[in-house]
C-alpha cells in the first residue's frame, strides 16, 4: 500500500491490495520540508507513522470485506515486527520524496 499526497491531489491510498509494502509518498515536495498532514506524523525525512484509522479512511480504501481481512492481518503482522507505534496507534513507514507533483 502507498499513502500518497500532492498539494494538488491531497491524500490517497494507491495499490490497496499489496499488503505486504507500506510506505508514503510525498508528491512535490523537498525533502525535509513535510506538510502538516493530519493523521501523518514525520520521524525525521526518511520515516513516518500514519495512524491505522487514517487509513481506513482515505480515498481510494476498497468497500470490501477482502480488503478488511487482509488489512487487519496487515496490521497483526506488523505489531509483531515492531511497526506499530502505540501513541497515537500508528503504522510506522517509510517516506519517499518526490520533487514532480503528477498524481497517481
Amino acid at each position: 500500500m502507498i499513502i500518497e499526497y500532492s498539494a494538488i491531489d491531497g491524500v490517497k491510498l494507491l495499490e490497496a491490495y499489496d499488503f505486504r509494502k507500506f510506505k508514503v509518498v510525498m508528491r512535490g515536495l523537498d525533502a525535509g520540508q513535510p506538510p502538516s498532514v493530519s493523521g501523518i506524523s514525520f520521524v525525521g525525512v526518511t520515516d513516518a507513522v500514519v495512524e491505522i484509522d487514517l487509513v481506513r479512511s482515505l480515498r481510494g480504501v476498497p468497500d470490501e470485506a477482502e480488503w478488511r481481512s487482509g488489512y487487519e492481518k496487515m496490521l497483526t503482522a506488523a505489531r509483531a515486527s515492531g511497526w506499530i507505534d502505540e501513541n497515537p496507534e500508528g503504522i510506522r513507514a517509510h517516506v519517499e520524496w518526490s520533487n514532480t507533483d503528477v498524481p497517481s
